[in-house]
C-alpha cells in the first residue's frame, strides 16, 4: 500500500476531547487558516459554546503540540465546519456532526469552495484552507447554513475527485474504491461517484459491509488471512 494523497493535516486539541467537542476542532482550523488574533476574535463570535479557558487551552496545545497529535482525518474536518455553521458544538454520539451537517445542507445543490492541492514529497496535500476561510466569512454575513453545508460537501468531494484523477494519471490505474466512516454520508458519496464516473473513472463502494469500522476490521483480517497463507 502507498499513502498518495491525504488532507493537511491539523492539530487534534486534547486528542479524544476534540472528538466530543466538535468546537475545539473548528477552532483548531480556525488558528490553521488565520493569524493567531483574527482565530480567537473569530472563535468568540462563532464557537459561543467554547468558553475562554477552553479556548486558552485549545490555542495553547495547538501552538506547542502538548496533548494535540496531528490529524488528516476527514471526520475531524466535518466536526470543524458542523461547528463553525453552528450546527453542532458537542457530540453525545459518535459522528453526530457530521450526521447534523449532513442533515443540514437539506436539499440545496451548489458548487465548491476554493481549495488548493500541494506536494509534499511523492504524495498530495489537500488544503482547505481557501475554504474555511470562505465560509467564515459567508457565516459572518449571514448566508444560510444550508447554503454553506451545501457547498462545504461539494468542496470535499470535488477535492476527493481531482486528487483520484491525479492518480490515475499517475498510475494508470481506473478503479477507485471508497470506503470508510467518511462514505456513510451518502451526499457526499453520490457527489464523489458522480464526479468520479464523469471522469471515466471506475468506482466501487459498500453495498453489504459497513463502510466505517466494521468494515475496515473485516478488510483488515482479509489481508492478515492472505499474508499468513503465502
Amino acid at each position: 500500500f502507498q499513502r498518495v494523497a491525504h488532507l493537511r493535516p491539523v492539530r487534534l486539541p486534547g486528542g479524544a476531547a476534540a472528538i466530543r467537542r466538535p468546537a475545539r476542532m473548528a477552532y483548531a482550523y480556525l488558528l490553521d487558516a488565520f493569524p493567531a488574533d483574527e482565530a480567537e476574535k473569530l472563535a468568540r463570535e462563532l464557537l459561543p459554546g467554547l468558553p475562554q479557558s477552553e479556548r486558552e487551552a485549545v490555542a495553547w496545545q495547538v501552538r506547542s503540540g502538548s496533548n494535540a497529535p496531528w490529524s488528516s482525518g476527514a471526520g475531524r474536518l466535518f466536526d470543524a465546519v458542523s461547528a463553525l455553521l453552528g450546527v453542532c458544538d458537542t457530540a453525545d454520539y459518535e459522528g453526530q456532526a457530521a450526521v447534523e451537517l449532513e442533515m443540514a445542507a437539506g436539499d440545496e445543490r451548489s458548487e465548491a469552495y476554493p481549495f488548493e492541492v500541494s506536494a509534499e514529497g511523492d504524495a498530495r496535500v489537500l488544503d482547505l484552507r481557501p475554504a474555511i476561510r470562505e465560509i467564515v466569512h459567508a457565516r459572518r454575513a449571514g448566508e444560510p447554513v444550508s447554503l454553506l453545508a451545501a457547498r462545504f460537501h461539494a468542496t470535499v468531494a470535488e477535492g476527493i475527485v481531482q486528487l483520484c484523477r491525479w492518480v490515475a494519471e499517475e498510475t494508470g490505474l481506473r478503479c477507485v474504491c471508497l470506503s470508510g466512516g467518511t462514505f456513510q454520508n451518502v451526499r457526499l458519496l453520490e457527489a464523489v461517484v458522480t464526479g468520479l464516473e464523469n471522469s471515466g473513472l471506475q468506482v466501487y463502494w459498500h453495498r453489504v459491509v459497513p463502510t466505517n469500522d466494521g468494515g475496515l476490521s473485516l478488510g483488515q483480517a482479509v489481508v492478515a488471512g492472505a499474508i499468513l497463507a503465502t
